[in-house]
């Protein structure tokens, strides 16, 4: 009996613990999966948040007065577009971006490789015809694998031009530093079928697979590890609950009396915080709970969510008014240059517009650089007093505001040393917004010769008329 009873003891004990280890073994594969897919999901974030981050700073660029400017092909200069582009550095130091046209040619290019050829390719066709608002997709050059992003330029409604960014896959772990990471692990990123770029040694196990939206891209990531490592701790650890489960079952009520009042609550309160902090819609939902303090916050928080949208809403229909104004009042500007050129080049008269603050020459025309004898830019930024032959700053006349001069003889010193007589006038004006002086000049240098002719041929006949009266009286 008694062989029997220990035969049946053994036989029970050795069942509890075989059913303890498949629970143990059940509940280490859970966790196994659960942790390879928490850590699989954290990295595809990680990705996505990559190509948001890039994707955003290049719909700010395409929102440039300046980017729709040169997509027009306005009257920019290459220079300067370059210039402004190869400022914009947020996307990489090794991403290139390209700006083209309404019709796909490129305006400007911050780099040379990789040199693709977009103009009459289907898919800038649909973004170019407001088809699609943004495309992604992974290109290849031959030598370097890129991912492209595409973002329109558009005119209020118009689209007027394209953005496109080839960002290196290399920029990848550049930024997130992946090969520093994965030892143990493996990650894979594929288009389609076809491996972009991987990390970590080959491990020969099912991967976990996720996919990144609106990408086109997929990702897998396996770990080379034993979910049953160090099961033996996590037995013993299981047991013990087991034995004390009876003694912990108050426990367990007020853990879910505090979890319900408390912890739960709290969690939502956390993940919409979360959810506004990134700019996404709020749906409150109604939360249970048992303290009067939480119900009253979780109210609170609600309220101060709708009134953040509202702002949202009210700053960005004042950006897009704003954005508008800018654009009307370059144009407006543009426009105003143009004419008051054109005015200045018709002019007969030398004109000269003076900086009252800094005394500097900031505008003249033509006819007065002839007759300085300097070109434009030679005279923009001198000081007037120099340009005028002012001997001291007392007697320098571009002081005062509210003077009027008017038909002034004076004397331009000209490049070759010469003094040419013009007529000096001068009014105050208002340009760029700041108090100037407009000095005009009447070149009268060939009437003051003529002058000075007759009065020497007065002269010469006053001599002549004394030199015959006197021999008259000589003669008498």
């Amino acid at each position: 009996m008694s062989g029997f009873l220990t035969f049946f003891v053994t036989l029970f004990g050795a069942s509890v613990l075989a059913l303890l280890f498949i629970i143990v073994k059940v509940n280490l594969t859970q966790q196994y999966e659960l942790d390879l897919r928490n850590k699989a999901e954290a990295i595809r974030r990680e990705l996505d948040s990559f190509f948001n981050d890039r994707e955003i700073i290049l719909q700010d660029y395409a929102r440039f007065p300046f980017i729709i400017l040169a997509a027009q092909q306005q009257k920019l200069s290459d220079d300067s577009v370059a210039n402004f582009m190869n400022r914009l550095t947020l996307m990489g130091g090794r991403c290139k971006v390209s700006l083209l046209n309404q019709q796909g040619k490129k305006v400007h290019q911050t780099a040379t490789k990789p040199n693709f050829r977009y103009e009459g390719v289907s898919w800038l066709d649909e973004l170019l015809s407001k088809k699609k608002s943004r495309l992604s997709m992974i290109s290849n050059d031959g030598s370097a694998t890129y991912y492209r992003l595409a973002i329109p330029v558009s005119l209020k409604e118009e689209v007027v031009g394209a953005l496109i960014a080839e960002i290196p896959i290399t920029e990848i772990d550049k930024s997130l530093r992946f090969s520093e990471q994965f030892q143990n692990e493996r990650l894979e990123i594929f288009c389609g079928n076809i491996p972009i770029i991987s990390y970590g040694p080959a491990i020969n196990k099912e991967p976990y697979t996720c996919y990144l939206k609106n990408r086109n891209l997929t990702m897998t990531y396996s770990v080379n590890s034993n979910p049953l490592a160090g099961s033996h701790k996590n037995l013993f650890i299981s047991i013990g609950i087991i034995l004390l489960t009876t003694s912990l079952i108050a426990i367990r009520v007020s853990i879910i009396f505090g979890y319900r009042s408390f912890v739960s609550p709290l969690e939502q309160l956390r993940v919409m915080t979360a959810t506004l902090a990134h700019g996404q819609e709020l749906i409150a939902r109604p939360t249970h709970s048992n303290i009067k303090e939480i119900q009253l916050l979780l109210r609170d928080f609600n309220n101060m969510a709708k009134t953040i949208h509202q702002r949202e809403d009210e700053l960005k229909t004042a950006a897009e008014t704003l954005e508008e104004r800018v654009v009307a009042r370059t144009n407006a500007l543009r426009e105003s240059h143009e004419r008051v050129a054109s005015i200045l080049s018709t002019i007969q008269s030398g004109i000269m517009v003076v900086d009252l603050d800094s005394n500097q020459v900031v505008e003249v025309n033509e006819t007065f650089a002839a007759m300085m004898g300097k070109p434009k830019k030679d005279l923009v930024g001198e000081s007037c007093r120099t340009i005028s032959s002012c001997p001291t700053q007392q007697a320098c006349q571009c002081e005062n505001t509210n003077q009027r001069i008017e038909n002034e003889e004076h004397a331009l010193i000209r490049s070759t040393g010469e003094s040419l007589t013009v007529l000096k006038s001068t009014v105050p004006i208002g340009y760029n917004g700041r108090p100037h002086l407009l000095v005009s000049f009447v070149d009268i240098s060939a009437i003051k010769e003529t002058e000075e002719a007759l009065k020497e041929a007065r002269k010469a006949e006053i001599r002549m008329a004394a030199h015959i009266q006197k021999k008259l009286l000589i003669g008498h």
